[in-house]
């Protein structure tokens, strides 16, 4: 019998972790992959085992690249770093602890998945402006309000009707059970008000080293008063606050939060001891057009952070900061201009000279399409009308390209 552990796959989401959400009744084998599985059965040994997995799985085991996997591949030829360097690191923490044995096989098919990426509804208090219906019942029914045939050439018209009435309320379909996971991530919707959530914490199985990772859009402190007493059985607590832009471009995003309430919530999580043994702060955010001039000031924002709450213990604090580009292209860098991108890089260069690669590899990686600002622009026109704001007011250069490409 060989002792040897098992051959490295080229990432190990697969065969740990799995994806659900709710409001799409879909599985996948985590958030950045692209193909899906539809949610038939409450059975965890079936959704976890499906078709897709095990196809990606093969992949995997062969050290090969999925086509599933394109957004991972996409940041590493650029360079960056991505969900799949995350999962290596949740390996290893598995394992040095005794979750996972080294010597276990990895297979086509596996046990119940240790780790869990899910979204068990979209119930949010918030409409970011690059959110989806399937994210948030409040983005699903102003697109609602707003369809129409014209309308729908702005939006995305991906979305019956009765997607969207579907979308507009709390409730979508009944998640298997999670009770054995170890590493939990939970986004929503906003998981602080969902009590879909209270209920999957309240039946997991206590283990001295679960962690659990909250994304939060931190709206105000009062918020997280009902999920707190279910946090204490997890050894880590991270929370990831969504940011998009700080002051006026925040508020823009993030509609109807407001930047002060905001603040505040953020020092409570940073100031609770949330968990048995540690809690950690970061901060997400969602690079797009509408709030591209302030990178400079959400760096700022973060590292100041950064430097008030540090201690002997965490001497570099608890407040790092990731950057993803917006999912949808015409919401991008691609409808920026060259000399709006110029500028801002050439600040961060100056200020925090680390993060000006990242930038730069995804604007060299990035043309410019008139055609995508021509859509940007009447989106961004379509939501202003409906929400009454003004985004000319906070970034006039991405409106005055309009009149330097004409779109013939």
């Amino acid at each position: 019998m060989s002792t040897e552990n098992p051959p490295k796959p080229l990432c190990y989401a697969p065969f740990y972790n799995v994806y659900l959400r709710a409001s799409s009744q879909e599985s996948r084998v985590c958030c950045m992959s692209t193909q899906n599985h539809r949610l038939e059965s409450n059975e965890m040994s079936e959704v976890f085992n499906n078709s897709t997995a095990q196809d990606i799985r093969r992949a995997m085991l062969d050290n090969e690249w999925h086509p599933s996997c394109s957004q991972c591949k996409e940041r590493e030829d650029l360079g960056l770093t991505s969900d799949r360097h995350m999962f290596d690191a949740w390996y290893e923490s598995a394992v040095q602890s005794g979750v996972i044995s080294p010597d276990e096989p990895l297979d086509l098919v596996m046990p119940d998945p240790r780790w869990a990426d899910i979204r068990p509804s979209n119930l949010c208090n918030l409409k970011c402006r690059m959110c989806y219906p399937d994210n948030s019942t409040e983005v699903a029914r102003e697109w609602r309000e707003l369809s129409s045939p014209v309308n729908d050439v702005t939006l995305d018209n991906t979305y019956t009707a009765t997607e969207l009435d579907l979308f507009s309320q709390r409730k979508h379909y009944e998640l298997p059970e999670l009770n054995d996971v170890v590493n939990l991530k939970l986004l929503g919707g906003e998981p602080t008000v969902q009590k879909e959530v209270f209920s999957i914490l309240d039946r997991m199985k206590y283990n001295e080293h679960s962690k659990i990772d909250i994304t939060t859009n931190a709206t105000t402190k009062q918020q997280f008063n009902g999920i707190q007493p279910y946090l204490k059985k997890f050894a880590q607590v991270g929370w990831c606050i969504s940011i998009d832009g700080t002051e006026q471009e925040y508020e823009y995003v993030r509609t109807p939060a407001r930047w002060d309430r905001f603040n505040d919530a953020v020092v409570h999580l940073l100031e609770t001891d949330w968990a048995r043994i540690n809690t950690v702060v970061t901060f997400h955010f969602v690079l797009q057009a509408w709030n591209w001039s302030s990178v400079n000031d959400v760096i700022h924002y973060t590292e100041e952070l950064k430097q008030r709450y540090k201690t002997p213990e965490s001497p570099h604090g608890h407040c790092g900061l990731t950057i993803q580009p917006v999912d949808q292209p015409w919401l991008g860098l691609a409808v920026v201009p060259y000399e709006e991108r110029e500028r801002e890089i050439a600040l961060v260069k100056k200020n925090f000279g680390r993060r000006c690669e990242e930038l730069k590899k995804w604007s060299a990686s990035t043309p410019f399409d008139p055609k995508l600002h021509k859509r940007f622009l009447a989106y961004t026109q379509l939501l202003d009308e409906k929400r009454g704001t003004d985004y000319l007011r906070i970034n006039p250069q991405v409106f005055k390209t309009a009149f330097k490409h004409p779109v013939k």
